[in-house]
């Protein structure tokens, strides 16, 4: 206990009072280091976008981790605990922890998921510490050693994320300080099993330091025992979890271990020297990220790095790179050349070349990913060198590793979660940049309209939102309607105004083309027509005072919008996307070009005249400042063909005293004719509900029969989608046969709608 010169382990016997104040130094110094990590660490947890962390598609990104798959397991009883045989314990152990910080805290799970990351962030560098100051070094030293641990790549790409790899670096930190307190102090049998299980626990390859400790404190039989005993007790805390998450997998028989054959790289995509590479250097300095197109995800990017250029992350990873290897062979030096903590060293040589080798095995796909494994490794070694007589040029050397990985790691993660929010489906990436800017102006996405010919394609339709947004096809782009001050301040959007404050109505629903839709606010009205297949028409009038002006604004954002690759205005014309041209610009309107990402952008003050950016957050605004009327036409110089389907006029007439009642009534039936696709119904929007359901699907063709003078020709066929079978005397079936059987007073003619199992159909008619 003597050659200890870091801390008292006698204090452990003390009572916690005197304890604390013995080593309140060492208390101070892990507070300031747990807070030291924390501010980066909670920063960093929402700096990743939110799809990384919850969508399943979105597998993979993150140096090809399974961080969707990880979030379900420690947030949800029901979710796929497939590779939970490689993690034996972990959503056993994990799970009550964000349960708990959920409902003691009030947070969703994903709020508690990046709390508990801090607080395991916290815990990590305090064990570190612990450690460190275990194997006798001093509090300076210990202190900057843990600084180094805590700017590591490892830790500031991987501990900001709900992944196994912070617990399971936990669990080597834990036990190696088991490790070198077991060589000053006897343990009994009974913590040599909580060891093994505990290392076991959250990942199944970490055993090998229980393991090896076990083995060099013990003889064979005893070393059998302890495994027995503590193979027992894992596996009955594994059915304890069997319970809880049913589907879990058993960890401890050959098929797991087998099962990884699929992870093993394959020739070419490095050999050893890159693993080698990854394994000493990527786990401390971030190399250079390459963001390539993900072959399975095409929303996506997938995260790439050359481990063989450890330094090309920028000039201050080139200074990290040295100092950490001058730490490296000092440590490998003192490692060899010191006499004290021999069993220590006895494990720590055997795990580095245990997990360097399996690793090798892996290939470097799977190197970085483990890095929180081998950083514990790694600094243990390079301590070895404040043992040495060069223990002033080894704290010299973490010094300016501390500010050059640091400066390296962090500038490496801010531009590549940067990047990466913008990439997902447009969907995310919408609500990604809405997350990101709040006080923007953004689409209400409620109460769509559909303007297309009945049975069009999907990318004939337009697309209508109360206040009067407008997208001519899904994937094109959005038009709003923003009311401004004679200062450009922005006082309202068609999409900020109140539903109730909003009047809205089909235009010539009679005639034989697409109706158009008006819309009146207090500050403008508005209607879109259709001039053909591929133009449509708007038609503006300001209903306010001089004071307030109109801006007609073009984004990727919109009812059915997508990315602007380009905007280009020639004086005459704006062309979007080299495809849609807008005409009949007021000749007074000013035309401003720009991208959503410049501050201040909605006074829209540029002057450029041509804007391109691959992630398409461009915004053209179209500012009306003479006249009260104005009128602009969208052309797609990409038509697509026209529907067979013609429009049919509805012969439903009611005459009732509420006019207002029959105008909706008549609205329903065109917006239903507009929603089919082809000869299939939608539930709803066929954007937002793009498979047929089979419940929806009768009820609409239910009231277009009855409104439309829809029947079913003799030789009738059904599509079905086979995905739970229904009961041929369904109560929809019933309905369907008997209302078509009235209509078309023929109701043997839809016995074959006897057939139908499926979760949706697709109905194939003709109009009359």
């Amino acid at each position: 206990m003597n050659n200890l010169n870091g801390i008292d382990l006698r204090g452990v016997r003390l009572s916690f009072s005197k304890w604390l104040r013995q080593h309140r130094v060492d208390v101070l110094i892990g507070v300031v280091l747990g807070i030291a990590i924390a501010i980066p660490t909670g920063v960093g947890t929402y700096q990743i976008p939110d799809p990384l962390l919850t969508d399943f598609y979105a597998q993979d990104i993150w140096f090809g981790s399974d961080i969707p798959t990880v979030f379900g397991n420690i947030t949800s009883t029901q979710s796929d605990f497939g590779r939970n045989n490689k993690h034996p314990l972990f959503p056993l152990l994990v799970f009550p922890l964000v349960f708990g910080i959920g409902k003691l805290l009030q947070l969703d799970p994903l709020a508690a998921v990046r709390v508990l990351a801090v607080l395991v962030a916290i815990v990590w560098i305090g064990s570190l510490y612990t450690l460190l100051r275990c194997l006798g070094c001093h509090r300076l030293d210990a202190t900057l050693f843990s600084l180094v641990g805590g700017v590591s790549a490892s830790s500031v790409f991987w501990l900001v994320i709900p992944e196994s790899f912070s617990f399971g670096s936990l669990t080597i930190l834990l036990g190696l300080i088991f490790v070198t307190l077991a060589q000053y102090r006897p343990f009994s049998a009974i913590w040599y099993v909580a060891l093994n299980v505990m290392t076991v626990s959250i990942t199944i390859t970490n055993s090998m330091v229980g393991i090896f400790a076990t083995v060099i404190n013990h003889r064979w039989k005893k070393v059998i025992q302890i495994g027995i005993a503590a193979l027992l007790l894992s596996t009955g805390l594994w059915i304890l979890q069997r319970i809880v998450f049913t589907n879990s997998g058993f960890p401890f028989q050959p098929g797991t271990f087998i099962g990884e054959k699929k992870f093993i790289s394959a020739p070419g995509k490095g050999g050893f020297l890159a693993v080698l590479s990854s394994f000493f250097y990527q786990t401390m300095v971030m190399p250079a990220i390459q963001l390539l197109d993900s072959p399975i995800r095409p929303d996506w990017v997938k995260l790439d790095t050359n481990t063989l250029t450890p330094a090309s992350g920028s000039v201050w990873g080139l200074v990290a790179v040295v100092a950490w290897s001058g730490l490296l062979l000092l440590g490998l030096w003192g490692f060899f050349s010191s006499k004290q903590h021999p069993k220590l060293r006895l494990v720590l040589g055997l795990t580095l070349v245990a997990q360097l080798v399996m690793h090798s095995i892996y290939g470097v796909e799977e190197t970085f990913i483990y890095s929180l494994h081998f950083i514990p490794l790694l600094l243990v070694l390079v301590a070895f060198s404040l043992f040495t007589r060069l223990r002033p040029l080894s704290l010299l050397l973490a010094v300016v590793l501390i500010g050059s990985a640091g400066i390296n790691n962090r500038t490496q993660f801010n531009a590549v979660t940067a990047a990466l929010w913008n990439y997902g489906t447009p969907q995310q990436q919408v609500e990604a940049q809405m997350k990101r800017r709040p006080a923007d102006p953004w689409p209400r996405s409620a109460g769509h309209v559909i303007l297309a010919a009945p049975g069009s394609p999907i990318e004939s339709k337009a697309f209508h939102e109360p206040g009067g947004s407008f997208s001519p096809q899904p994937g094109s782009f959005g038009v709003s309607i923003w009311v401004v001050d004679p200062q450009g301040n922005l006082k309202a959007t068609s999409d900020s105004i109140p539903m109730d404050k909003i009047q809205q109505e089909f235009t010539a629903m009679s005639a034989p083309k697409i109706p158009g839709i008006s819309t009146k606010t207090a500050y403008y009205q508005s209607s879109w027509s259709a001039l053909g297949s591929n133009r449509w028409q708007l038609n503006l009038k300001n209903l306010a005072n001089s004071q307030t002006q109109l801006k007609i604004v073009i984004r990727s954002v919109g009812p059915a919008g997508a990315a602007i690759p380009s905007l280009d205005w020639n004086g005459q014309r704006l062309l979007i996307s080299d495809r849609w041209t807008v005409t009949a610009i007021p000749k007074t309107a000013k035309v401003s070009l720009g991208s959503e990402s410049t501050p201040n952008w909605i006074k829209g003050k540029s002057t450029s005249t041509h804007w391109q950016d691959p992630y398409g957050w461009g915004y053209a605004q179209i500012a009306l400042h003479q006249g009260d009327n104005w009128s602009l036409v969208i052309t797609d110089t990409q038509p697509a063909p026209d529907p067979d389907l013609p429009l049919a006029e509805p012969f439903l007439t009611l005459a009732l005293p509420d006019p207002q009642f029959v105008d909706s009534l008549t609205a329903q039936v065109t917006h239903l004719n507009m929603g089919l696709v082809g000869t299939r119904t939608h539930p709803a929007d066929p954007i937002s509900y793009p498979l047929p359901r089979f419940r929806d699907g009768a009820y609409q063709m239910v009231a277009l029969a009855r409104a439309v003078n829809w029947i079913l020709p003799s030789n009738y066929p059904l599509t079905l989608l086979r995905m739970i079978s229904l009961m041929a005397q369904s109560p929809k079936q019933i309905f369907l046969r008997s209302e078509f059987g009235l209509l078309n007073k023929s109701p043997a003619r839809f016995n074959n709608l006897n057939t139908i199992s499926g979760y949706g159909s697709m109905f194939n008619a003709k109009r009359i």
